[in-house]
């Protein structure tokens, strides 16, 4: 018979791996998020559909006797200080503290990029001495590949007449309209000054 086995990676990027005594449970969970809204004829149906990531669900069982073949030691933590069993479930949380990516292979199938995202130690008197009963909860993680597009700026300024600062230089257009208006108030000056000395 297949144990079910978790591999990871130590900090010094060693691969290590522990088999578990027993799995009495094992729940794969694929599920995606549906849109609650009205689709529109035609439209591409898989807009509205966001797959999850995938869910595993262990209910497993450590002992300090492990079936032969399997190491009685897990990590840097020996059976003899405290038992393999408390040692296993030691390290699992310290895997789930760190977010450290695993994986678990079963009979059933292989789950990669998996996360321990909860674990619950069951004690009753089917536990028995030297043993652990407990419940984890695995999440994958989806990797996506980011890419970098190169995008033009174009000269923002361009086509702007307002000047920044500074005095304003008058168009030839503007400069023509400011004399004729001096030529035009100095013949109404002449014209006014022609017409009082006719009166007198």
């Amino acid at each position: 018979m297949q144990l079910t086995t978790l591999i990871y990676k130590t900090t010094s990027n060693a691969v290590d791996s522990v088999s578990f005594d027993a799995v009495v449970t094992e729940q794969y969970t694929s599920e995606s998020d549906v849109t609650e809204h009205p689709v529109e004829k035609g439209a591409n149906v898989t807009d509205n559909v966001r797959e999850k990531p995938k869910a595993l669900r262990l209910n497993a069982i450590l002992t300090d006797y492990p079936v032969p073949g399997v190491q009685p030691t897990f990590g840097t933590v020996s059976a003899a200080s405290k038992g393999r069993a408390a040692a296993v479930y030691e390290q699992l949380e310290k895997l789930k503290a760190a977010g450290a990516l695993v994986e678990v292979r079963s009979a059933r199938r292989t789950y990669t990029s998996m996360v321990i995202s909860s674990l619950d130690e069951t004690k009753d008197a089917k536990s028995g001495k030297g043993a652990v009963r407990f419940t984890m909860a695995l999440r994958q993680i989806t990797f996506v590949d980011s890419q970098v597009v190169p995008i033009k700026i174009t000269n923002l300024n361009k086509g702007k007449n307002k000047q920044e600062g500074g005095k304003q230089t008058p168009t030839p257009a503007e400069e023509a309209e400011k004399k004729k208006s001096l030529l035009v108030r100095a013949v109404d000056g002449i014209s006014d000054a022609f017409k009082k000395t006719s009166v007198k």
